[in-house]
């Protein structure tokens, strides 16, 4: 798995290099997914259910929740937006999610997260999906008032593990607030 993992990296970062992400945004959970190649696939990624499912565990708090929708073992990676550093191994990323108050069998929060824009393409049997995330209050932000989220880009990289895509590597960034001396989109 380790070797598939390095593999899968590569293609990532070489498919990043050539500009090789196509398909276009979307403003809604997808409803169709970008097949960046023609070859057969034994199981489809259905985009709309695995975002669900990711959506899902961030609105229930529900530690147990990571561990079906991670790959299990040591070569699972995440970034996250609140804590420096790689993220190794599935019991790390499920310390990761305890630390923001995810328990067994879940704990609903009080503010919400949501996914934005999101963009899904096939490579084989890896699919990689973007997003925009929102974290706060949806309401307030509605209304206008920015500083009710936070937010920012993610990618998740699904790879096929028997019969449903797990996700194997995980990406938070932060959008940060412009600062007065610094111009807005710089």
């Amino acid at each position: 798995m380790h070797r598939h993992f390095r593999t899968l990296l590569l293609l990532l970062v070489s498919l990043t290099l050539a500009g090789g992400f196509s398909g276009c945004a979307q403003s809604e959970p997808a409803e169709s997914v970008s097949e960046a190649d023609s070859g057969p696939h034994l199981v489809p990624f259905d985009a709309d259910a695995y975002v669900a499912a990711w959506s899902e565990l961030w609105g229930t708090y529900d530690l147990d929740k990571v561990d079906e929708l991670f790959m299990d073992g040591p070569d699972v990676t995440y970034f996250s937006s609140e804590k420096e550093g790689l993220i190794v191994g599935l019991d790390a990323i499920r310390e990761h999610h305890a630390g923001f108050g995810f328990v067994s069998g879940g704990s609903p929060p009080a503010i919400e997260l949501w996914l934005e824009d999101v963009h899904a393409t096939v490579f084989g049997s890896t699919a990689v999906v973007n997003a925009i995330w929102y974290f706060g209050d949806r309401a307030a932000a509605d209304s206008g008032d920015p500083g009710a989220v936070q937010k920012g880009p993610m990618t998740a990289v699904y790879v096929l593990d028997g019969d449903s895509y797990k996700i194997a590597h995980m990406h938070f960034a932060e959008y940060l607030p412009a600062t007065e001396e610094e111009p807005e989109g710089v």
